[in-house]
């Protein structure tokens, strides 16, 4: 392009060259950052070969550093780990805890401390940076007696209950993972006006502490020989205005430094840079060459400019006065950003010697690794990454967290000395992608020990014995009841983990078997065990912190050690290895300062991502930042936006991508620099584009599969000719998908497509409508039993129904249903003694015990009340389970099993003739109501309302019953829909058919008539059920979806289909 100048540092390079052609020992080079530094020693390389015309001739180079190495020489300590920072934090709060006399139950642990320390930490260094009056800054209660007698409005108490525990955060900061402790008590103050003042003594009472742990933790520091990056910097600087230790600047006589490509600085660093200048011994180059997009109001391009002016360069560098072609680019998604990103590298063909001038910018760090894996580059063209990527993001990480989360959790027995964990947690863990890619088979033995089972809380040692190699991440650690035994538990985890990796992997060849056999997967493979190496190791690095700084005296618990070792190691970064001076730059925004690329495609330039959604949090209000020189949300954007136009302002083409979606919680706004490009600079060459995906989507054309020999080979199953080896049965389940749809059924019942059943860690409502059933056999039986009557039923009156809620069979009985149908234990059928079925109830499990003693007690209410002076009800018989060939017509016969939940036999007190009732218990919605027998059969008839299934199926019972037995008498179905029941304490009878006259009003009303035989609609039900089954045997209609795709939503086999 024509007029571009060289790049910034390597104007630089060239005039020091020049005016020093003996050489730059004695200049030591200061920049932001380290990549900074090996590309001005590139660019010093080439002036000089190109000066002696020779590329080949050694010198010796000139010593390069940033500020904070730099300022570290000076100090008589070192920086510490961050990791190592918080945990001294958190020993000096210990220490002012006890100063002040907070009780040992009131003081924080490690992992609530964890978060609250990084805000505090981060404040200390904001503090020392600006070289701010500390005690001034964190003022105490008495500094702040104003705010104390004038209560706060509910606007302010808004932003302060942002961070404070008002019954007593001072001391106890709520865990992260569990904001309803740090939210409740704010509701409550804000009706109380007593409380307000209560918690208004409580938010200042953490000033005091915070004054107290400033000096205590310097101290502290001082005493470890450790410093943060604030405290340094002050510490030298002070020295500095104090004239003292001067002679730490220098290494030896003539010595120049020379500072490059700084723009906002802390008053600390303005400070050591002034002393420099004022002893003649610094030079400066500050980046001016933004001018082109007119930011003379940006607070940090006026600084820059302020700071040249008052430290003018030696040499005067040429500034870019190009337009860079810039192109806004939108995708629809998060993965497209960076398909566009490599579609983008792609077109421009990189040479592999030129790949270098070519930067990839991430706002967003966690595309990288897909970015990685999505680039298609020409061959010998390398990438570089050294932004580090943060191990929050990787697998194992959520894999610890899982795993934390799994032994926080855990119950330890004592008296059993075993440890159990929670039945969904272990499932989660299992769940994980990484356990699933690595270990499959033993994922599937440990869900079937898990199934097989059906507890909440599982024995650890079952899992050990069949978890095969995932045996280690189920030790027992009794409870874990240290922070060694939780880094123990972690640190086997990870390498567990690692052993499930084949080692050594070099090709595709040894990958596991599934995996995909190319280099990506490859890369992937690699890049999976590098972060689990890289967590061990940071691992290690944090408990010899916490062992070097709490030593072995402080008992920190195993349940806090697992929290905060999670929080922590969320904040740690795994470095990628690469050659950065080579390949393409993959890099983020704040490491571009200095630093000048021809082509940048920059990525997630998005609002909410860049500039971040949010400022960190502080506990320091805006007033008393401004007063005190404090960074501000105004200062930080400033340093943003002067970073965003310096990085574009020196290239030839820039890409801009962002998330265009605005599906879901993203809003698809691209970042409000994007819009000042638009619309406030409009450079030359400026094009935007929003790119969308067309995908041809299959059409919802109506699937119809004819019936093949096979199918009706399959059908003729289901019919009585069926040979005993091959004969299947019509259950009422499989009638009502034929009814739902034709489709569903040919896939189930013919193509034979099952679905598993699903584990549930919970009583669902099958479940709990099997308990209830059970437990009303069991009462039932046992009154037959007692009552010993010739028909071998039991007479149900309204007295023995309301002595039976005071039974104590009742909770017996709902005890052993429990153990029978959810936990899987065995027993007697008949309890005259105990067995396994009256194993005491534990954990949840008692209190699902009372839930359903609730709901079978209102049903014993409800029953009692329906039968009083009103009928007479003999118990017959619980469960009939049949199976019979059941008549549609004199031509049609279909093999059929009903499960009859119940039968009795009843007699109205007002008529003489008894008569059955068939009983089903349900336990989700039901339709008790249908307004013609057509919709019994017809579901497409009743719209968006709910089919009458229970109806049909009763109609089917009752069919088949009469058959089974002969009966060819009055049979009532009934439906106990136990949720309606419960809900109202009434027993609701199915009613059938159009609305009819009511006889004593003469009237039309608005009732439908009550089901009472089922013969009353038997002979059209029948006729238009055989017309439904007739057709499932004609070879010449083919299975067909229904017109209606109400029921398709929530069908397991609606992708099949698209619909739904």
């Amino acid at each position: 392009m024509e007029n571009r100048t060289d790049p910034f540092l390597k104007q630089i390079a060239i005039a020091y060259d020049n005016e020093n052609p003996d050489g730059l020992e004695r200049h030591i080079f200061v920049f932001p950052n380290r990549r900074s530094s090996l590309f001005f020693q590139k660019y010093l390389r080439e002036a000089k070969g190109t000066r002696l015309r020779d590329f080949n001739v050694p010198f010796l180079s000139p010593e390069t550093v940033t500020f904070d190495d730099l300022v570290e020489r000076w100090c008589d300590s070192v920086t510490g780990e961050r990791s190592e920072l918080l945990i001294a934090l958190y020993a000096s709060y210990l220490s002012v805890a006890s100063d002040v006399g907070v009780p040992d139950e009131a003081v924080m642990d490690l992992s609530a401390f964890m978060f609250w320390g990084d805000v505090i930490l981060n404040d200390f260094n904001e503090i020392d940076l600006e070289m701010a009056d500390a005690s001034d800054v964190l003022r105490n209660l008495r500094d702040l007696k104003s705010i104390e007698t004038n209560p706060l409005d509910s606007e302010k108490w808004e932003l302060v209950k942002q961070f404070w525990d008002t019954t007593g955060f001072e001391h106890l900061i709520p865990d992260e993972t569990d904001d309803s402790r740090l939210w409740i008590d704010y509701e409550l103050l804000e009706s109380d006006d007593g409380r307000k003042h209560t918690a208004s003594r409580s938010f200042f009472k953490i000033w005091q502490i915070l004054g107290s742990l400033y000096k205590d933790f310097r101290k502290r520091l001082s005493e470890m020989g450790l410093h943060y990056r604030g405290m340094a910097l002050r510490n030298v600087a002070e020295k500095l205005v104090a004239e003292k230790d001067q002679e730490i600047l220098f290494t030896g006589p003539d010595i120049k430094y020379v500072f490059a490509g700084f723009n906002t600085l802390s008053k600390a660093e303005l400070t050591v840079m002034d002393v420099l200048y004022r002893r003649g011994v610094a030079d400066f180059f500050w980046d001016t060459g933004i001018s082109y997009f007119g930011l003379k109001e940006n607070g940090a391009a006026k600084e820059v400019e302020s700071l040249s002016e008052k430290y003018p360069s030696p040499f005067d560098l040429d500034v870019p006065e190009h337009t860079p072609r810039i192109s806004i680019i939108g995708v629809p998604s998060e993965i497209g950003q960076v398909k566009e990103a490599s579609s983008v590298l792609a077109s421009l063909d990189i040479k592999p010697h030129e790949a270098s001038s070519t930067a990839v910018v991430l706002a967003d760090e966690a595309l990288c690794v897909p970015l990685l894996h999505s680039l298609n580059l020409r061959d010998g063209v390398d990438v570089n990454i050294t932004m580090g990527y943060p191990l929050r993001l990787s697998p194992v990480a959520s894999v610890v967290e899982t795993l934390s989360l799994m032994h926080a959790k855990a119950r330890y027995i004592k008296e059993e000395d075993t440890t159990t964990f929670f039945r969904d947690d272990v499932n989660k863990l299992l769940s994980h992608p990484l356990f699933l890619r690595l270990a499959p088979e033993e994922c599937r033995e440990l869900a079937k020990h898990i199934e097989r089972l059906r507890l909440f809380n599982i024995p650890a040692v079952g899992l050990q014995q069949a978890g095969g190699r995932l045996a280690p991440l189920f030790i027992g650690l009794k409870g874990i009841e240290s922070g060694e035994a939780a880094f123990q538990c972690i640190r086997e985890a990870v390498n567990c983990i690692l052993d499930l990796f084949p080692e050594p992997v070099c090709t595709t060849s040894e990958l596991p078997e599934g995996e995909e056999s190319d280099e990506v997967a490859l890369d992937l493979w690699l890049l999976d065990r590098s972060f689990l190496r890289g967590y061990l190791d940071e691992l290690d690095i944090l408990q010899q912190n916490i062992l070097h700084v709490l030593g072995h005296n402080v008992n920190y618990g195993g349940t806090s050690a697992m929290r905060a070792i999670a929080r922590i190691m969320s904040g740690r970064k795994v470095s990628f290895n690469g050659a950065p001076l080579r390949g393409i730059q993959v890099l983020g925004i704040d490491e571009t300062r200095t630093l000048d690329f021809e082509r940048i495609v920059a990525v997630s330039m998005n609002e909410r991502v860049f500039p971040k959604r949010s400022q960190s949090p502080t506990f320091i209000p805006h007033t008393l930042r401004r007063a005190y020189g404090l960074p501000t949300a105004e200062r930080k954007e400033a340093e943003i936006s002067y970073s965003f136009y310096r990085m574009i302002a020196r290239a030839e083409e820039v890409w801009l991508v962002y998330n265009a979606n605005t599906e879901g919680m993203t809003s698809g706004e691209m970042s409000r620099y994007l819009y000042q490009l638009v619309y406030a600079y409009h450079p030359e060459g400026l094009t935007s584009v929003v790119k969308n995906y067309h995908v041809d989507v299959f059409p919802h054309n109506e699937i119809r599969i004819e019936k093949s020999d096979i199918a009706m080979t399959r059908l003729a199953d289901f019919l009585p000719d069926a040979s005993v080896d091959s004969r299947r049965y019509f259950s009422a389940s499989a009638i009502r998908q034929l009814l739902d749809c034709e489709l569903k059924f040919y896939l189930e019942y013919v193509a034979g497509f099952q679905m598993p059943d699903e584990v549930k860690s919970y009583i669902d409502d099958s479940i709990y409508g099997k308990i209830v059933h059970e437990t009303f056999e069991c009462l039932y039986n046992h009154q037959a039993r007692k009552q010993n009557r010739a028909d071998g039923g039991a007479l149900l009156t309204s007295q023995l129904l309301s002595s039976l809620m005071r039974d104590p069979l009742v909770d017996r009985y709902i005890i052993r249903s429990i153990n029978h149908i959810y936990h899987s234990r065995k027993g007697a059928e008949i309890a005259s003694v105990s067995d396994e079925l009256d194993t005491p109830l534990d954990g949840e499990s008692t209190m699902f015990a009372a839930l359903i003693k609730k709901s079978v007690i209102r049903v014993l209410e409800a029953e009692a009340e329906w039968l009083k002076d009103k009928y007479e009800v003999i118990y017959m018989h619980g469960e009939s389970d049949d199976r019979l060939s059941l008549s549609l017509t004199s031509d049609l016969r279909i093999n059929f099993r009903h499960i009859i939940d119940r039968i009795d036999l009843v007699r109205d007190t007002q008529q003489s003739e008894p008569y059955l009732r068939l009983v089903d218990y349900k336990t989700g919605r039901e339709e008790l109501r249908a307004s013609t027998v057509g919709h019994l059969v017809d579901y497409g008839l009743s719209g968006d309302n709910v089919p009458p299934h229970g109806i049909t199926q009763l109609m089917l019972y009752c069919n088949s019953y009469s058959e089974l037995t002969g009966n060819i008498g009055r049979i009532q179905p009934f439906i106990y829909n136990l949720r309606d029941i419960v809900n109202s304490g009434s027993i609701e009878e199915i009613k059938v058919g159009p609305a009819c006259i009511d006889p004593a009003t003469g009237k039309m009303s608005r009732s439908l008539p009550i089901l009472a035989d089922y013969r009353d609609i038997n002979d059209e039900f029948m006729t238009l059920m055989s017309e439904k089954i007739s057709r499932l045997f004609d070879n010449t209609v083919p299975f067909e979806q229904p017109e209606s795709d109400r029921n398709c939503r929530y069908c397991n086999f609606r992708e099949i289909c698209n619909r739904g």
